[in-house]
């Protein structure tokens, strides 16, 4: 039985003309070379990807320190401002301390 399905298979090889089976394997080849091309065009394009997201956590890194330090500046003048006024209030006579504090905040 199968020797029977083998025959009939080997005499259809046999009538197909070669040029066929020539054909058949320009387009594996070509079929083969695409796939190749598409995978490397994906594993760049993850390489591309991962460089872009290091890249960004960096700068995402480096803003966070900028934040930090610009508010700490922001704090440290805000507890020199708050300071500079206990001074003020402190150092104003009795029943004139609202009037300093004021002086002193519109810079006078």
């Amino acid at each position: 039985m199968i020797a029977g399905w083998l025959g009939v298979a080997a005499r259809f090889a046999r009538s197909v003309p070669w040029q066929v089976y020539a054909a058949l394997a320009i387009i594996a080849t070509a079929w083969l070379w695409g796939n190749h091309r598409y995978s490397q065009g994906v594993d760049d394009e993850a390489a591309d990807r991962d460089a872009a997201i290091a890249a960004a956590v960096l700068d995402a890194i480096e803003a966070e320190r900028a934040a930090q330090a610009a508010f700490e500046a922001s704090e440290a003048e805000r507890q020199a401002d708050t300071e500079d006024l206990r001074e003020v209030v402190v150092e104003a006579p009795e029943g004139e301390k609202t009037a300093a504090v004021l002086d002193a905040l519109r810079g006078k």
